[in-house]
């Protein structure tokens, strides 16, 4: 029933579409020969009125097969599209998650094998800081013993005692060695003996018996003086 109603349909609109064209090739020929008449002025002949109705057909034929031409476009049977199958959002979005987790894995995995390079270097330098400082503490340990045994040759070993004092100095190991007239001072200085009545001042040091060392800017063994005392 549906296809026959359209059907009908169509075959209407496609008479109307005749019939309006028609009227407008009609009304076409009366525009012609309005115009014509007006040219050549002839007498008794409504020229003016037969212009208006030409025009008029005119418009009335354009707009009556417009009309028809819609509605026979209308009537005709139009096939839809069918519709693209919609992607579940799940599928869709499944090669994305396995992307950025895939991304996030190796990102991950880099991370943990410069933290283990890391780790290891770290451990690499700890036990090479360890024999440094253990051998550091050895060679200051044998560089004192040099220094007082330098000491205890008094006068002949004066000399050299204070070029190698120089070269060990890089070492960290210190001299304690206070000149006559220095203020005796507790942390560095060990009196030895009470000197008699002098003209310096007291609590100063009257002569340095024995050098004081230092390792690392702490006081190993102060230097041994003599102290100016009031009597």
């Amino acid at each position: 029933m549906a296809g026959t109603e359209m059907n009908k349909r169509r075959q209407y609109g496609s008479e109307a579409l005749l019939i309006f064209f028609s009227i407008f090739a009609l009304a076409v020929s009366l525009l012609v020969v309005s115009i014509r008449l007006m040219k050549q002025q002839a007498e008794g002949v409504p020229s003016t009125a037969l212009l208006i109705l030409a025009v008029i057909g005119i418009a009335g034929g354009v707009l009556g097969m417009l009309a028809a031409a819609r509605s026979r476009a209308n009537s005709s049977p139009v096939e839809e599209a069918p519709l693209p199958e919609a992607q579940p959002q799940a599928e869709a979005n499944e090669p994305q998650e396995s992307a950025a987790k895939v991304r996030l894995g190796k990102y991950v995995q880099v991370l943990e094998e410069q933290n283990q390079d890391l780790r290891e270097e770290n451990k690499k330098l700890s036990e090479e800081a360890g024999k440094l400082r253990s051998d550091t503490a050895e060679w200051q340990r044998r560089s004192l013993e040099m220094l007082r045994m330098l000491d205890g040759m008094g006068e002949d070993g004066s000399s050299i005692k204070k070029h190698f004092a120089q070269l060990v100095s890089p070492l960290g190991v210190g001299v304690i060695e206070p000149e006559p007239g220095a203020a005796f001072d507790e942390k560095l200085h060990q009196e030895a003996v009470t000197a008699p009545a002098t003209d310096q001042e007291p609590g100063t040091v009257v002569e340095c018996l024995e050098w004081g060392y230092t390792v690392n800017g702490q006081v190993e063994t102060p230097a041994k003086v003599i102290v100016a005392r009031t009597e």
